[in-house]
């Protein structure tokens, strides 16, 4: 299916359900509040829900107040749903039911490992974001994009390619926010906002996290903690990790980094991000643990003791880039 599909099904039905993926980051939270604003100019009902409330850092973001917590209950009325930058209904997390006792489930994705689970799929690998394709979207549908609504993708953009660094940026993205700073976003606002706006448990737990790094495979595979323990020492929380695993990555000679984190809720679950600097594609390897991605960026969820699933994760990396 492409895009046309998507177009005639939020034509078609009504009363939708916006959600995402477990642990939403900046293109998460941004391309479903996107998509909600996209389905008020159409006069469509919608909400946006989350299995989990909005990471501190995206409480800047327009319209983030709107995002409402999953109380294991559907929202009356709302039979329909659209799932934004997530490969599989089990990376939605609590969300999963609804996504399944949906009547049109409308999946939009660019993640490469996406196993089309909707009813109307648009999955395109070669976008840079999912706010990327939501651009897209507005314009297909000849809608307007106003000054918030330009925020939400360019954050969704901004932290899904690195600050435009990842091999997924091209002319199209750059193209795309050029776009959307000439329709009100101020680049240096929203970063500072993004990247510049910590606490001072961030930092201790940022501190915490390097002097775990450590290399293996002569330096070709290296990789970074953080434990439950941590979080709750320094009064942080889980989305404040995002992009620890890159400080790995710089490292001289990695060509796979590696992130693990315990869940905060259950310190038996975690977390593992990848990266690829080199040729090696971490979309495989997250594969080979249930997980997925892209060929530079993925990651999966397993189960047992923090040290156990370093260890197993490692064996099987060493394998894989050897």
């Amino acid at each position: 299916m492409a895009i046309k599909d998507v177009v005639e099904a939020i034509r078609k039905y009504d009363n939708f359900i916006v959600t995402s993926h477990v642990n939403a980051e900046g293109d998460a939270v941004g391309s479903e509040l996107a998509v909600f604003y996209l389905l008020k100019q159409l006069g469509k009902n919608a909400i946006v829900m989350n299995g989990e409330p909005v990471p501190e850092r995206y409480k800047f973001l327009p319209g983030c107040g709107k995002i409402a917590v999953y109380n294991g209950a559907r929202p009356e009325g709302y039979e329909n749903i659209i799932v934004v930058d997530c490969s599989t209904v089990q990376r939605s997390g609590e969300m999963a039911s609804l996504i399944a006792g949906s009547r049109a489930r409308i999946n939009i994705d660019h993640h490469v490992s996406n196993n089309k689970f909707g009813d109307f799929n648009w999955v395109n690998p070669d976008a840079s974001s999912c706010g990327e394709m939501i651009f897209e979207l507005y314009k297909s549908m000849s809608l307007h994009i106003n000054e918030d609504i330009a925020v939400l993708l360019y954050v969704a953009m901004l932290t899904d390619t690195g600050s435009f660094r990842y091999d997924s940026t091209t002319q199209r993205t750059h193209h795309i926010a050029g776009e959307l700073i000439k329709l009100g976003v101020h680049p240096s606002r929203v970063a500072e906002d993004v990247y510049e706006t910590k606490e001072m448990g961030d930092i201790e737990l940022l501190s915490k996290a390097l002097a775990t790094i450590k290399k293996a495979c002569g330096g070709k595979i290296t990789y970074m903690y953080v434990t439950k323990k941590m979080l709750d020492d320094t009064g942080t929380t889980p989305d404040m990790t995002d992009g620890f695993v890159n400080f790995a990555r710089s490292l001289k000679g990695a060509e796979i980094s590696i992130f693990f984190r315990q869940d905060t809720k259950d310190a038996g679950t975690i977390h593992v991000g990848f990266r690829s600097k080199g040729k090696a594609n971490v979309n495989v390897l997250a594969g080979k643990f249930g997980g997925g991605g892209h060929p530079k960026a993925s990651g999966c969820l397993m189960k047992g003791t923090l040290d156990e699933v370093m260890e197993k994760v490692l064996r099987v990396a060493e394998e894989f880039i050897l």
